[in-house]
């Protein structure tokens, strides 16, 4: 289970928030959310995806979602995906599914404050507020 949400300006926030697999099913319901709040969101949108949560996808979910990245390339100015330290196989995975994207403005971290920075670097003062209390970071 997810959550993608955009409170302020370009910056979209998605979390997931159950160490489950996703399915299929929800990785296409999970597109067509992407795709809807990115039509409203000023182009190009700023995503942090915290998969902390996150277990590994199945073979059939991970198609589709490396197939979502390479479809909204276009539409990021970045992506930063943060990942459990303590997860290795779904860091490797998230890993794998970014450099399959061909995309270099999306990157994976484990630490948040560092994917905060990076992102920070092309957000306005309350973009990079918003992404702090999203990340846990004050």
């Amino acid at each position: 289970m997810y959550i993608i949400e955009r409170h302020t300006g370009r910056l979209i926030e998605v979390r997931q928030i159950a160490p489950t697999p996703l399915t299929v099913d929800e990785v296409v319901r999970f597109r067509e959310e992407v795709r809807r709040i990115i039509r409203v969101a000023a182009d190009p949108v700023v995503l942090c995806a915290d998969m902390r949560q996150a277990t590994v996808f199945a073979p059939e979910a991970a198609e589709e979602i490396e197939a979502l990245m390479k479809s909204n390339n276009q539409t990021l100015a970045r992506s930063a995906i943060v990942v459990a330290g303590d997860r290795a196989t779904m860091a490797l995975q998230i890993e794998r599914l970014v450099r399959a994207a061909r995309n270099p403005s999306r990157r994976t971290f484990h630490d948040p404050a560092a994917a905060a920075d990076w992102l920070g670097e092309i957000l306005d003062d309350v973009e990079r507020a918003r992404l702090s209390v999203f990340l846990g970071l004050g």
